[in-house]
């Protein structure tokens, strides 16, 4: 028993597209390809993604200013002992110098 033939079917192989031709197509392409090329410098980034600049800035400030912090109080402690050992050092009855 066969099948009637589905018009549907008839219909899906018959339809054909044809797009009409457009001689600039590749041009037009190749334009805007240049022009987002162009466009991706530093600032361009920056003016587009504001918050990610904002939170990248404020990152580098932080660790920054947390990085320093402990530099100085290294350093303030280093000069504190060096102090305290120089101080000792001109007390001792030995090496001292009358005047």
């Amino acid at each position: 028993m066969k099948t009637p033939p589905d018009p549907i079917s008839r219909l899906l192989l018959a339809w054909r597209i044809e797009p009409s031709r457009d001689p600039g197509f590749r041009t037009q392409v190749w334009h805007r390809i240049e022009s987002l090329r162009q466009a991706s410098t530093w600032s361009h980034f920056a003016r587009t993604h504001p918050a990610a600049v904002a939170g990248a800035l404020s990152i580098a400030v932080v660790l920054g200013a947390v990085s320093g912090r402990e530099q100085a109080r290294a350093s303030a402690a280093a000069e504190s002992s060096r102090m305290a050992s120089v101080y000792v050092q001109k007390l001792d009855a030995r090496t001292m110098t009358m005047p």
